[in-house]
């Protein structure tokens, strides 16, 4: 497979790409061995013009050094891409995000809990009681 992206010369020997078969779905990956070598894999059931675009994609995870960085997934595949990095929503202590499902009020929640503890009095109050052997 020849390339067609300039590759900058600290990658040059870094690398090997193989094409093999992978699930449909998967158009390529890197995974790096103990010694920082990274093995590009391509999907063999793509195209070339596919294939060539899978190997760009994964040599800029290797440029950008993807595996080594923290950011948000949307942000590292959208660089790899070549699009324009999405804005993320800022970051946002737990109790300041939406609570799921229907909001309840406080005297509201007060009666659910009496009725809870109300049943679990009765039940204890008529619980069955077993033998002991």
């Amino acid at each position: 497979m020849s390339m067609r992206k300039t590759i900058p010369p600290e990658l040059e020997g870094e690398y090997i790409i193989r094409v093999m078969d992978l699930p449909v779905g998967s158009k390529g990956f890197v995974i790096y061995d103990d010694d920082d070598f990274a093995n590009v894999y391509i999907n063999a059931h793509l195209n070339d013009k596919a294939q060539h675009a899978a190997a760009d994609h994964e040599i800029d995870h290797m440029i950008y050094d993807d595996i080594h960085n923290n950011d948000d997934i949307r942000t590292i595949e959208s660089r790899a891409d070549g699009k324009a990095i999405p804005v993320l929503p800022a970051m946002r202590r737990a109790s300041e995000l939406p609570r799921p499902g229907k909001r309840h009020d406080k005297e509201e929640l007060k009666i659910k809990q009496e009725r809870f503890d109300d049943w679990k009095n009765d039940w204890y109050i008529n619980a069955p009681l077993f033998d002991e052997y």
